[in-house]
């Protein structure tokens, strides 16, 4: 990119060698697999403690949402340096 004239065009050359290849194809649907079991699962126990956390009936409902979200607050707070 630095010098456009020397610069070419190859197609699909990179996603043919990619596919061809037996470690890129191996990672590839070890992803994909990967993706298809831990995306349901994590939106599955998201909604689950979505409906836990709003629910009329829980007893102590802000201290059980303050201890859930108390690792995320911390982990972002930094000390000053001074």
């Amino acid at each position: 990119m630095i010098e456009p004239e020397k610069t070419r065009f190859i197609g699909l050359a990179n996603y043919a060698a990619f596919l061809k290849d037996r470690a890129a194809s191996y990672y590839l649907i070890r992803s994909i697999g990967n993706f298809l079991f831990t995306v349901p699962v994590q939106m599955v126990v998201a909604l689950a403690l979505a409906a836990i956390f709003s629910s009329e009936r829980l007893r102590g409902k802000r201290i059980l949402r303050t201890l859930y979200f108390m690792p995320s607050i911390i982990r972002r707070w930094r000390p000053s340096s001074s």
